[in-house]
């Protein structure tokens, strides 16, 4: 599921996390379910390792794929012919 905030000029998709797919400084996945970053396109969510917050995510995501727990991301854009930055994740409890 993708909503779009017209306010914050962003986006939010919420799912429980398909694949993580380290590389180099960035992490990729993709959520189960969401129509942004699916196959056939093969596009990913991406963020970088380089900050301690990206680190904190990297974390957060783990524990989000090893417990079945869903989790929030928020983007610029939906854009299903790349791979996007992400702005923030979130994991309510």
């Amino acid at each position: 599921m993708v909503v779009f905030s017209l306010n914050a000029f962003s986006i939010e998709t919420k799912g429980l996390v398909e694949r993580i797919f380290p590389t180099a400084d960035y992490v990729n996945f993709r959520l189960k379910g969401d129509t942004c970053k699916s196959d056939p396109h093969n596009t990913y969510w991406k963020f970088s390792l380089t900050s301690e917050v990206g680190k904190a995510w990297f974390a957060m995501l783990l524990s989000a794929a090893a417990t079945g727990t869903e989790i929030k991301v928020h983007a610029s854009t939906c854009d299903k012919s790349a791979s996007s930055d992400i702005y923030y994740l979130i994991q309510d409890f």
